[in-house]
């Protein structure tokens, strides 16, 4: 047994993060279905609650990673999962009393997931201060294997909450696992160090831009985020219709959807398992870039499985697609956390965080308009072929750069 299973700070961190990423798959499938079944709303309803998920990432991005390096980082751990409880819970009460509205939803909405951001980059801040620097990946990649498994059960169970006792009893569920994850991380058993610059000094335009500079200046990180923005903006438009491309143009059944999407979480939870033995005997850099490199055949195989509507291959190259990728994208981003953990002082390593998650949230939705508007003239299967090319041109930004000759990282023995 490895001593992260013997570490009570670690198992307290985790299990909060477990409970919390149960409760947001729940709840978010429940969200939209309140947009739906309760307002009634359309399309561009809907388009104003994805822009509502996305804008904090560009409005408080680089605040918030000063702030995640100005004060303690487990107080507002606790305090982001309280305020995003309460805030939810606004939406069950608004609902039974009948006077929940669209603009409710969006406010909620808008200041959940500005919690959230706040949230997940003090959580990676906060787990080098906890932990050992051996234990790093195996940490991160234990975290991984909660994320994928709540993939896995966190939809169907919101699905079915939803269709039994209501999208308001749903979302109320998921209030429930932030005041879970707040008194997980309460009972820590960890004294936390005062932050180097914890003394109210006034924030100036060079605090805000350390983490570009930490990020676009570094040798490492800087194509590992140029590549995050490519995979960003073509993943995001792929993501936007990946369930209207299988619906309308696959003929795939919804029950079919499930097992597929299923199969992806399955997946991510399989490289989250391995992902520290393999590291212990492989480069890291070549390692990311085999990961990053399944993704994009991932990808590839779900236009192509248009040229088989009507035949019984269109779901296994869709669950094959499903497996490779997201196989894949788990053991790389589980190695990119480690390696930011391992080589970014602590003392900044909010910033880092928050602009590596301005990378990957923020170009998502601009991706998505684009290709919906291409898709709108030239139609939907072109726009998903040239978006697979372009997520595969993240690549060569890694092949040309020093992170194809990076070493392994530091790691526990797996065996331990």
């Amino acid at each position: 047994m490895t001593t992260l299973w013997r570490h009570r700070g670690f198992l307290h961190l985790w299990g909060a993060q477990a409970t919390s990423a149960f409760g947001t798959r729940i709840g978010r499938e429940a969200i939209a279905l309140s947009a739906v079944m309760l307002l009634g709303s359309g399309p561009l309803d809907l388009a104003w609650l994805n822009l509502a998920m996305s804008l904090p990432y560009l409005i408080f991005g680089l605040a918030a990673g000063v702030l995640i390096d100005r004060v303690r980082r487990r107080p507002l751990l606790i305090a982001t999962d309280l305020i995003r409880a309460g805030l939810l819970l606004t939406i069950p009460i608004a609902a039974w009393l009948g006077g929940f509205s669209l603009a409710q939803l969006l406010v909620v909405v808008f200041v959940v997931m500005s919690c959230s951001l706040v949230f997940d980059c003090a959580h990676l801040a906060y787990m080098p201060t906890l932990i050992e620097r051996r234990w790093l990946l195996d940490a991160n990649a234990k975290q991984e294997s909660t994320a994928a498994a709540s993939e896995i059960v966190g939809p169907p169970i919101g699905g079915l909450l939803v269709q039994v006792l209501g999208a308001p009893i749903a979302i109320l569920c998921d209030a429930v696992s932030y005041v879970a994850s707040a008194v997980l991380l309460w009972r820590l058993p960890h004294t936390e160090a005062p932050p180097a610059h914890s003394d109210g000094a006034r924030v100036t335009w060079d605090d805000l831009k350390v983490g570009f500079r930490i990020i676009f200046r570094h040798r490492l990180f800087r194509p590992l985020a140029l590549a995050k923005i490519i995979r960003a903006i073509c993943g995001g438009a792929i993501g936007a219709f990946y369930v209207l491309y299988l619906f309308h143009d696959l003929q795939v059944s919804p029950a079919a959807l499930g097992v597929i999407v299923g199969c992806g979480g399955a997946a991510a939870l399989a490289a989250a398992i391995v992902t520290t033995r393999i590291a212990a005997v492989t480069p890291a850099g070549p390692g990311m870039i085999v990961g990053i490199a399944a993704a994009a055949l991932g990808h590839v195989l779900l236009p192509l499985a248009g040229f088989f509507v009507g035949t019984w291959l269109v779901i296994p190259l869709l669950v094959l697609g499903q497996l490779i990728s997201d196989f894949g994208l788990a053991y790389a981003f589980s190695l990119e956390r480690a390696l930011r953990q391992h080589h970014i002082d602590n003392a900044v390593l909010g910033r880092a965080a928050v602009v590596i998650s301005m990378c990957g949230n923020v170009p998502g939705p601009i991706g998505a308009i684009l290709a919906g508007v291409f898709a709108e003239r030239f139609g939907l299967t072109p726009v998903l072929w040239v978006c697979v090319a372009g997520y595969a041109l993240s690549l060569p930004v890694l092949l040309a750069s020093r992170i194809r000759t990076l070493p392994r990282v530091e790691v526990s023995d797996p065996a331990a």
